[in-house]
């Protein structure tokens, strides 16, 4: 079975697509024929680059107050915090076991 393969574009479209709608990411895979996991992995992989920044503006049919916008803002950096810590938290109890052996 051959691989296929998609352009930014279209990645950043399916991941608008399934951010931006009251439909689910898997609803949204299967109308654009890819795989659940694979627009998933779009989706994180997204959000991981963009870090803080704000995403692009919401086009006319999902349009969010101010106060929406701020608490998804401070939402995201409080999930990026607790992942490292975490992070942090997997990697000492992996060290601490490696020592008790």
């Amino acid at each position: 079975m051959r691989r296929r393969s998609f352009d930014e574009a279209f990645k950043a479209d399916a991941v608008r697509l399934a951010t931006g709608s009251a439909k689910s990411a898997a609803q949204v895979a299967r109308e654009l024929e890819i795989s659940p996991p694979t627009l998933n992995n779009w989706i994180r992989e997204r959000k991981m680059r963009a870090g803080d920044k704000p995403l692009p503006p919401p086009s006319d049919s999902e349009t969010t107050t101010e106060s929406e916008s701020d608490e998804l803002r401070r939402l995201r950096r409080e999930n990026k915090r607790l992942n490292q810590e975490v992070d942090f938290l997997k990697k000492a109890t992996a060290y601490f076991a490696k020592n008790h052996e």
